[in-house]
C-alpha cells in the first residue's frame, strides 16, 4: 500500500494553530510524488487543484501491480499522466529525479528535497535545506549533489512560463472501436452478434461494457461473452426503470 507522509505548519502568530492529521481535497498546498503514476493517483483523490497546488514529481516510472497483471503490454500512457497533470496544478514541475540520484550515487529523496527547493514555494533559502542534509551526517557529499543538481533544474522550470491555465485540458479519450478478432467463422459470428448486442447499449455503459466482454471471451468462450452480456442487460433495465 501507499504511504502518504502530511505535514502542515504556519507563521508563529502567538496563537496555538489546529492542524489536521491527514489531507483534505482541494486543501494541499504542494504534493510530492516520487514516481509518476504516484502524482496521478493523487490528482484522482482531488489532492491536487489548479487554484493551489504546486505538483513536484519524478518523471519515472514503476510499474503499479494493475499494469504488471495485465497479459501483454499493459502500462498506462505517461503522457496522458503529464497532460491531466498539467492541467489539474497551478503549477507543475516534473523531471527524472530518480536518474539524478542515482548518477550522484544517492536516494531519490535528495533530488525530490531539492526540487522543492527549486520551485521556491516554500519561504526558506537554499542553505537551510543544505544545512538540514548535513546535520544527517550520512551520504551528505552525495546527497548534496543530488540536491544541486535537482534544484537547478526546478529552478529552469519554474522560471519557464507557465502558459494559460485557463486553456490547459487533460487529453479526450481516445475513440474506441470493437476489437477485430479473427477465427474459424462460426465463431466469428457469434462475435458479431455480441458486438452488436454492445453497440445497442446506452452510451455511458458502451465502452466499459465492451472492454469487459472482450475480457470474459479471452478468458473464456463465445458463451460466456453472452453470460455476461445477459447479466450486464439487466442491470441496465434495473437502472433505467429506476430513472424512470
Amino acid at each position: 500500500g501507499a504511504t502518504i507522509y502530511y505535514i502542515e505548519m504556519a507563521r508563529d502568530t502567538g496563537r496555538l494553530p489546529v492542524f489536521a492529521l491527514s489531507p483534505s481535497q482541494g486543501d494541499v498546498d504542494i504534493l510530492i510524488a516520487a514516481e509518476l503514476m504516484e502524482a496521478g493517483r493523487a490528482i484522482i483523490r482531488g489532492f491536487v487543484t489548479p487554484e493551489r497546488t504546486t505538483l513536484i514529481t519524478s518523471s519515472h516510472r514503476i510499474a503499479a501491480v494493475s499494469e504488471k497483471i495485465e497479459p501483454g503490454d499493459g502500462r498506462a500512457s505517461s503522457e496522458k499522466v503529464h497532460a491531466t497533470a498539467a492541467a489539474a496544478a497551478k503549477r507543475f514541475i516534473a523531471f527524472d529525479m530518480e536518474k539524478i540520484a542515482a548518477e550522484n550515487g544517492t536516494m531519490i529523496s535528495a533530488s525530490l528535497l531539492g526540487a522543492l527547493a527549486g520551485s521556491d514555494t516554500l519561504p526558506f533559502a537554499r542553505e537551510s535545506y543544505e544545512q538540514a542534509i548535513g546535520a544527517g551526517g550520512r551520504g551528505v557529499k552525495a546527497s548534496l549533489a543530488a540536491f544541486g543538481a535537482a534544484y537547478d533544474r526546478a529552478r529552469g522550470l519554474a522560471a519557464a512560463p507557465a502558459g494559460d491555465k485557463a486553456t490547459a485540458k487533460p487529453a479526450a479519450p481516445e475513440a474506441r472501436s470493437v476489437p477485430k478478432v479473427s477465427g474459424p467463422e462460426t465463431l466469428l459470428k457469434g462475435w458479431r452478434e455480441l458486438a452488436a448486442r454492445v453497440a445497442a447499449l446506452p452510451e455511458p455503459v458502451r465502452d466499459m461494457a465492451e472492454r469487459g466482454l472482450k475480457k470474459v471471451v479471452d478468458f473464456q468462450d463465445i458463451a460466456y461473452g453472452g453470460e455476461y452480456l445477459d447479466r450486464l442487460d439487466k442491470a441496465v433495465a434495473l437502472d433505467s426503470a429506476e430513472r424512470g
